[in-house]
């Protein structure tokens, strides 16, 4: 079992090489393979020269250098794109993380069978900022906070596909704004996915919950190989029972 760490970092000249050294010792306590990526995210201090440095001394240390400040999610993206080990770990780079939790990740992974990951919260922060940078017209931020989804939605994938684990992403959906006139001609009210097409661009499967009186219903509303259809449950102390496919 071979071991990446990936770790962004962005001016962290003072903490990089006490970071380095603390984690070296750590992981080859392990007696493990591994490599460390470090992603320079544009810094403007020393820490590329630094890096560099330490690569060169090290051939388990892998530098990836960003063009500019691009953030924490690009830089996390571009780590998973060229790490090579079995398992993916993630760190920050001001000594906030203590590497002795790797251990304790991989104590879990050995003896749990991880069979489901969900992921929850992450369409209300995309929804607030994307509200923020809409409210100052801010293309460029806007375009940024675009950018963050597809990256953040592109490592999701890749750890379903690289560890074949089902990835549940909770979503919301909000209405159209309809007129006093259109409202009182009886124009349905469309209704919208946070983050529209760049979710069903990631996503293999979108299943929508409906309310409809007493009776729920979910409908299974994109897949990459079956057509829209619907199945009708509900919920008890005993837990979930469905009614059937209609």
């Amino acid at each position: 079992m071979t071991l990446s760490v990936i770790i962004p970092l962005y001016n962290e000249e003072e903490n990089l090489p006490l970071l380095y050294e603390k984690l070296k010792e750590y992981l080859e306590s392990l007696k493990k393979e591994y490599e460390i990526l470090f992603v320079d995210d544009g810094s403007a201090d020393r820490t590329l020269s630094i890096l560099e440095e330490i690569q060169a001394k090290d051939n388990r240390v892998v530098v990836l250098s960003l063009r500019r400040n691009f953030g924490q999610t690009a830089a996390f993206a571009a780590g998973f794109d060229f790490a090579r080990g079995d398992i993916v770990v993630t760190m920050d780079g001001d000594l906030q993380n203590d590497p002795v939790d790797i251990s304790k990740l991989l104590e879990l992974i050995k003896k749990e069978n991880v069979s489901l990951i969900i992921i929850d919260g992450m369409a209300m922060h995309y929804r607030l900022e994307l509200g923020d940078a809409i409210k100052v017209k801010d293309d460029e931020k806007i375009r940024n906070v675009n950018r963050d989804l597809a990256r953040q939605m592109k490592i999701l994938s890749e750890i379903s596909r690289r560890y074949n684990i089902p990835v549940i992403i909770t979503n919301q959906v909000y209405a159209d704004f309809l007129s006093k006139e259109d409202f009182e001609k009886g124009v349905e009210r469309g209704v919208n996915l946070v983050g529209g097409d760049l979710m069903k661009y990631w996503c293999k499967c979108i299943i929508e919950t409906r309310n409809q009186g007493n009776k729920k219903k979910a409908i299974l509303q994109k897949h990459r190989s079956l057509p829209i259809k619907e199945i009708n449950f509900e919920i008890r102390n005993e837990g979930i029972f469905k009614r059937g496919w209609m």
